[in-house]
């Protein structure tokens, strides 16, 4: 393999694992629930989960301080321009819930409610793909590597399932 190639490879394998941890940052926490019993978002719970991603997260890249400071803020604003998205999604999600559960609704339209749901999945891919951009360029290139390493290790591991 070439060194461009290999070099390609790493940004990539980089960027997915900056996803999935920014993802586990921001993901729906199962705390509370409505009255469907689908999770509400509840920011106490989400707060906790953020703090101990964020932990183990600088834990592992060994973090400066300043480091620390920005990516808190990074992570921080995400996971406030992405709630109304979550919150949304899980509307729909309980909409297309109750269709599916019925008669009423046409297969036309339970395609387009998932349609829906697909679209602000993507637009939540999308903003967290942004998101790491951001965070990439607050790490070293060791940091980059241990990164790298990692998700090379769950990947290997058959942890993480396509």
């Amino acid at each position: 393999m070439t060194f461009s190639c290999k070099r390609r490879l790493r940004g990539i394998v980089t960027a997915a694992a900056a996803t999935l941890c920014l993802g586990a940052a921001v993901m729906q926490p199962a705390s509370a629930a409505d009255s469907d019993g689908v999770p509400a978002i509840d920011k106490p719970f989400e707060d906790a989960v953020v703090k101990h991603f964020q932990k183990r997260f600088f834990d592992r890249i060994d973090a400066s301080a300043e480091q620390r400071k920005k990516l808190t803020e990074i992570v921080g604003k995400r996971v406030e321009e992405s709630r109304p998205v979550r919150e949304e999604l899980r509307q729909k999600a309980r909409e297309l819930k109750q269709m599916m559960s019925g008669d009423s609704a046409t297969d036309e339209q339970l395609r387009s409610k998932a349609g829906e749901i697909r679209a602000l999945r993507s637009q939540l891919m999308d903003a967290r793909f942004e998101t790491l951009l951001q965070v990439r360029a607050v790490l070293t290139p060791d940091q980059k590597e241990q990164i790298s390493k990692r998700i090379s290790a769950i990947l290997a591991s058959g942890r993480l399932r396509g």
